[in-house]
This record gives C-alpha cells, sequence and structure tokens, in this order.
C-alpha cells in the first residue's frame, strides 16, 4: 500500500514477524499513528493504532520519544509475534485456519453447488489472511448464494455456528499477535523533534565514523529504561 502517516515515536522493540513461515526477530521503532492517508488496497479497513519501522532505516537520525514523524512510502499488515513462543502461536494459528477451512469444505458438500465451490474457498482465504473481517466474510458467502441477507439464510446460520470454535481459536491467536501497519519502504521521512527543525527529503546513507547500529539501539535501550523509571 502507498502513501504516508503521521505519527508520533512511542520507542523501540523487538517483534518476531512469520517470513517464508518462519519467524525472524526484528528491531523496531514503535510509532503511535496520529493520521493517515493510505490507498488501503489491504483490507480489514479497522486501521491499526500502530506503526512499525525497521530500526535499520531511522537508526542514524536524530529522533527522540514523541518526536513527530511523517513517513511517505509503501506499508503493508502484519501480524507481530512475541519474542517467545513464537512456534506454539504459529501452531494455534495453522490449527485455527485447518478448522476454519475444514468447517467450510464440511458444509460446502452438504448445501453448496459444484460450481459454487472454488468462490467460497478463495473467499475463505482471504479471511484467513487477515483481508476480510468475518461479517465481510458472510456478506461474500451471501452473495455467492444469491442470498441478500446473512440473518435470514438457514444454511449460512449453519455454517457460522460450526465455525465458533475455530473464530475462538483465531481470536485468541489474534491476541497474541497484534495487527499493525509495517513500513516496507520508506521513501520520505520528516520529522520534528524539540532539539532540531524540521527536516525532510529523501533518505540517504548517513556513515557515522566510530557509530552503528548496535551502539545506537543500545542508547534506545537506555531511553526506553530511563523512560519507564520516570
Amino acid at each position: 500500500m502507498e502513501g504516508q502517516i503521521s505519527s508520533h515515536v512511542l520507542g523501540v522493540e523487538a517483534v518476531s514477524v512469520v517470513k517464508a513461515g518462519k519467524s525472524i526477530v526484528v528491531r523496531v521503532m514503535k510509532l503511535a499513528i496520529d493520521s493517515e492517508d493510505l490507498d488501503w488496497t489491504q483490507e480489514p479497513r479497522d486501521n491499526p493504532n500502530i506503526a512499525m519501522i525497521p530500526f535499520v532505516d531511522v537508526f542514524a537520525q536524530p529522533i527522540e520519544i514523541n518526536d513527530a514523524l511523517n513517513i511517505t512510502g509503501q506499508f503493508q499488515l502484519q501480524h507481530t509475534l512475541p519474542t517467545t513462543g513464537q512456534q506454539r502461536i504459529i501452531a494455534q494459528k495453522q490449527l485455527a485456519d485447518q478448522r476454519l477451512m475444514g468447517n467450510l469444505q464440511h458444509w460446502l458438500k452438504r448445501y453448496s453447488k459444484p460450481n459454487q465451490r472454488h468462490d467460497f474457498e478463495q473467499v475463505m482465504k482471504r479471511f484467513l489472511a487477515d483481508q476480510l473481517d468475518f461479517s465481510d466474510l458472510m456478506l461474500a458467502f451471501a452473495e455467492i448464494l444469491g442470498s441478500d441477507d446473512v440473518s435470514h439464510s438457514p444454511r449460512l446460520k449453519k455454517l457460522q455456528t460450526s465455525m465458533q470454535s475455530g473464530l475462538k481459536l483465531r481470536q485468541h491467536v489474534n491476541q497474541q499477535t497484534p495487527l499493525v501497519l509495517w513500513v516496507t519502504e520508506a521513501e520520505m521521512i520528516d520529522f520534528q523533534s524539540d532539539a532540531a527543525t524540521s527536516n525532510d527529503g529523501p533518505l540517504t546513507v548517513i556513515r557515522l565514523d566510530g557509530h552503528s547500529i548496535d551502539q545506537s539501539w543500545a542508547k534506545w535501550q537506555q531511553k526506553m529504561a530511563d523512560a519507564k523509571n520516570q
């Protein structure tokens, strides 16, 4: 997704994300989203209120906690995992997805027409990929059935009932894996801090003698500790 967000800096955090089926730890700067102007090619539209940008993209910038930060570039919705227990959560998510798809397959054998099976499966895959919320999922199912009212479709009510255990497990997993707006490519960063004037323009590589991302990370970790103690 392309666009811009206006935010303020909350601090830094190490989070885990799933890439190619494996969880990797990423150091990020955590941002509170104040406003956004995005094309939202991804759904759902229940916008997350937290954004994260890889720390490597901003560590050389003179940014402080609570500084205003505007980012223009590419974004995506991303679930983050706690740094421990990732495999257990991944296994729970796989179980929830399998259970929900299994519920659908069982229901399709009994209630659907053969030429509808593909459409139902594709819509369910969008839901499992967090591209639809549950109400939109059921509306899409109703459209495939040719019904304009989910509440008056006995067949869809049966499907909803069969999905309850899978939905509860999925909700439990999602509570452990918050959805954030992830900065995949920052084309421009504009920040305003108490210690500096506004800075804008395309990102450039900054080389600092005796300064590394690890040193900057250690300083931010100290800032976070100091902030907790205040």
